[in-house]
């Protein structure tokens, strides 16, 4: 008996140290996405994850004009759709996204009905000390010409022609307090002779990390503004 039971403490260890082992080694099962309406002429964008498509009636989350939604969603093929709130009888976006764990994502919605149209990415955010954060620029007005956006108070552009759903790499900026860092920085956005268009005043958050400053709205009609968005890592 006592040989016996010697033999399965044994296997029961065993077992349990397997059980710990498989344990551990478990990889995360979640990508974040981080969906943008930029539309010009959406006030409202809902949005769900059926592959049957749905009303948007039935829609719980909105994603309103000029702001973002980040969500944790499950890793793999999804289905993703949008219908805007000008016409709700109508799936305005159907796409099929493959999100590997742990990845980071952005989809970007722009345009004005019948022609919305968006920008898929994975994301590289990257990590900055508590003294710094950084910032990127995105071109979501789609009747505009190649960009510029500028510092107030230095000299030359800090990214220059940036097109229509281009975006920029990540700049580098100091961040030295966690409310505001003596005012924020204040860029203009100008045309290729220099006329500016909209100016942004971004305050860099040092636990905020990186922002993405999206220019949307429409050159022609004079309506080009910008909107951040923050991007968490």
């Amino acid at each position: 008996m006592k040989r016996t039971s010697y033999i399965t403490l044994i296997l029961v260890t065993v077992f349990l140290l397997n059980s710990c082992k498989k344990t551990a080694v478990i990889k995360p099962t979640v990508a974040s996405l981080n969906i943008v309406n930029a539309t010009i002429d959406a006030p409202n964008l809902a949005l769900n994850f059926s592959p049957t498509g749905f009303l948007y009636a039935q829609n719980q989350t909105f994603i309103p004009d000029g702001s973002n939604l980040e969500l944790g969603v499950t890793s793999g093929v999804n289905v993703v759709n949008l219908i805007s709130s000008v016409d709700t009888t109508h799936t305005m976006y159907h796409g099929t996204l493959n999100l590997a764990s742990g990845n980071v994502y952005s989809l970007y919605v722009a345009g004005q009905a019948p022609n919305y149209q968006t920008v898929f990415m994975q994301d590289n955010i990257p990590i900055y000390p508590d003294s710094s954060a950084g910032v990127r620029f995105i071109n979501l007005s789609p009747d505009s010409p190649p960009l510029h956006i500028s510092l107030q108070g230095s000299s030359g552009d800090v990214f220059s022609a940036l097109a229509y759903k281009n975006i920029t790499a990540f700049e580098k900026y100091t961040a030295t307090s966690n409310i505001v860092n003596n005012g924020g920085y204040n860029f203009n956005v100008t045309d290729a002779s220099g006329n500016v268009l909209t100016t942004f005043n971004w305050v860099p958050m040092v636990f905020n990390k990186s922002n993405t400053l999206v220019i949307a709205g429409s050159y022609t009609n004079g309506s080009i503004s910008v909107f951040q968005v923050n991007n968490f890592h």
